[in-house]
């Protein structure tokens, strides 16, 4: 289901997050760092999927 909050900073919409501009008076130090956050997640998945020897054609394929 869609996420119908207007208010959300990265809302998930049935296929693809949507990632909102702030308004002036936010900060955007939380939306950032939950952003970085999920990177380093998935940059520490594939790094170690390459460490164990796994194709990188393999795990491009398997992420999309």
């Amino acid at each position: 289901n869609p996420d119908i909050n207007k208010t959300s900073h990265y809302a998930y919409t049935g296929n693809r997050f949507e990632f909102r501009a702030l308004g002036s008076s936010q900060n955007p130090s939380y939306a950032l760092a939950v952003i970085s956050a999920t990177l380093a997640q998935e940059i520490k998945e594939v790094t170690q999927k390459v460490e164990k020897g796994v194709k990188l054609e393999s795990i491009i394929q398997e992420l999309l």
